[in-house]
């Protein structure tokens, strides 16, 4: 694919120019486009056929501001404004929002100067949920895009891409009973990442330090790879705080407060294991939470495919983007069943919240929820700078509010992307809700 299917701020000028200098014509992903008349009927249906069809023929760019010499070979630079080019890319998003279903997630405008001529590139993405389909004027259409051009879709074409987009669905719908159904084989081999260290949380009389020596076993344990990690624990520790032998704490374990069909939540569709001092649910590569009788709470998930849901395998190894649900549905309902133990088990005290990502360089996250504009249409999605992102222990009492804490946690997490605390989704007068 040209450039790499990089981020177009990750595409030098020098490479805009040499499309020209080559004489490197379009092809299957990518289109050249002298202007964009945002006013004309036949301009603006052409425009939504050029993006859906790149969206459906496997990701690729349009770049507006490019002459070509009519087969399609580009010959130079047309003049633009941009004031013009910003008119332009504001006309198109909201086409795009418009008439485009589903909608295709992750488009990136971008206003480039190589060798002092304006251009609009446009980066459009491989879509997990193709086919897209243009609805315009009375009409619809299904357009895909090969090297000699965009064509409307065959039938054959259309049905195989449903039947794939379904199959997609179908995959992701298992993927929570995965684990259970591996866990009920005599067979089975205990949770690991790459071994589990032995830990004996009763041996300890202070939460902080029991925190620590958690978290580090867990450094060992992922081995480099990327994780999220979130614990939480009592501040002065007693090692039969809970009964996790009752009924009342598994009963709520098995069905914890905002379980979501295929959610990204404490219900991990796994059965419950006794381990030393506790038990545990899921596995630690996929979904893994342990609660000990000390009060000891964590949830393990790697940064995977599934964390950064919507991603095609290619762009994910390029580009990972965290995915909103997971970034704020895991720490809210981690939270939500954390208070409902404590409640429950008339636990108080003061107690330490700990979040972390780990070996998250590179990854990014946009703001807003997914189908806002300001998520599909977020120009500046800035790469994670460092190896971690660790939170500072955040120490509460029994009598705290799941929402308003994990709105304070992800606060933290959102402006370690350079994000305002308004971007967070899900949130609204004091308590978070997602969509079932």
């Amino acid at each position: 694919m040209p450039f790499d299917d990089r981020a177009v701020d990750e595409i030098k000028n020098e490479e805009f120019d040499a499309l020209i200098q080559e004489h490197i014509s379009e092809r299957q992903h990518l289109e050249f486009k002298e202007t964009y008349e945002i006013r004309d009927h036949d301009s603006r249906l052409e425009v939504l056929r050029d993006i859906a069809s790149l969206a459906n023929g496997g990701g690729g760019y349009l770049i507006i501001g490019i002459q070509d010499d009519g087969t399609g070979r580009p010959t130079g630079y047309r003049p633009h404004t941009r004031e013009n080019l910003e008119k332009m890319k504001k006309s198109i998003q909201q086409l795009c929002l418009d008439h485009i279903a589903e909608r295709i997630p992750r488009l990136e405008f971008r206003i480039r100067e190589p060798n002092n001529h304006l251009i609009l590139v446009i980066h459009v993405p491989d879509s997990i949920q193709a086919p897209h389909m243009v609805k315009f004027d009375r009409r619809t259409d299904f357009y895909i895009r090969y090297d000699e051009g965009k064509r409307e879709m065959s039938i054959a074409e259309i049905r195989r891409a449903f039947q794939e987009d379904r199959a997609q669905l179908a995959l992701d719908s298992m993927s929570h009973k995965i684990d259970e159904v591996m866990r009920s084989l005599p067979s089975r081999e205990p949770p690991s990442v790459s071994g589990t260290i032995p830990f004996f949380p009763s041996s300890f009389s202070d939460g902080y330090d029991l925190i620590r020596v958690a978290s580090d076993r867990m450094m060992v344990e992922i081995d480099g790879k990327p994780y999220f990690w979130i614990a939480a624990t009592p501040t002065s520790l007693n090692r039969t705080a809970l009964d996790v032998d009752s009924s009342e704490i598994r009963g709520i374990i098995t069905a914890p407060p905002g379980s979501r069909t295929h959610g990204w939540n404490m219900e991990l569709g796994a059965r419950i294991e006794n381990i030393t001092d506790g038990i545990e649910r899921g596995t630690k590569d996929y979904e893994y939470m342990v609660l000990y009788r000390n009060a000891h709470m964590e949830f393990w998930v790697p940064l995977d495919q599934h964390f950064c849901w919507t991603q095609k395998a290619k762009e994910f190894e390029s580009r990972p983007g965290l995915y909103p649900y997971p970034v704020v549905e895991y720490p809210v309902t981690f939270l939500w069943l954390y208070k409902a133990i404590l409640q429950l088990s008339r636990l108080q005290g003061n107690f330490i919240i700990n979040l972390r990502y780990l070996n998250l360089r590179g990854y990014r996250l946009r703001p807003y929820a997914p189908r806002q504009v300001g998520y599909m249409f977020a120009d500046e999605v800035a790469p994670f700078q460092y190896d971690h992102l660790s939170l500072p222990p955040l120490e509460i009492d029994h009598s705290f509010n799941p929402d308003t804490t994990a709105y304070q946690l992800l606060g933290q997490v959102y402006s370690a992307f350079g994000l305002s605390s308004e971007t967070i989704p899900f949130y609204k007068g004091g308590s978070f809700s997602f969509p079932s």
